[in-house]
């Protein structure tokens, strides 16, 4: 009887240690999860507080919700009918606060 409760007490002092030195290791071995880069495009370049962006897209004027990377606004209005400096400002993003200040700006650009 002494040999069993000695042997059970051996096992289970051993699947102790193990579980013990198997958790310790894990923790430590753990690296820290990367999140994915995003890839600036059109559709996730935003300021802070900006929550529209007209930009030149396929040769066009369009409208992107910051927030959202959703196209809104896609105007018939050709960037190549532009003057060279308005081109460049929508090659860099145009941004707008409210839909009002949208409106306008693609007023400016598509009349």
């Amino acid at each position: 009887m002494k040999k069993l409760v000695l042997i059970t007490g051996i096992i289970i002092y051993t699947l102790f240690s193990v579980s013990a030195v198997f958790a310790l290791s894990t923790e430590n071995s753990t690296a820290p999860v990367e999140q994915p880069t995003k890839v600036k495009t059109v559709e996730n370049v935003t300021k802070k507080q900006d929550k529209f962006v007209v930009k030149s897209h396929k040769g066009k004027i369009s409208a992107f919700d910051c927030n959202t990377g959703e196209m809104i606004v896609e105007s018939d209005a050709l960037v190549s009918n532009l003057p060279r400096e308005d081109a460049e400002k929508l090659e860099q993003g145009i941004y707008a606060n409210s839909k009002d200040e949208l409106r306008r700006i693609l007023e400016d650009y598509c009349s």
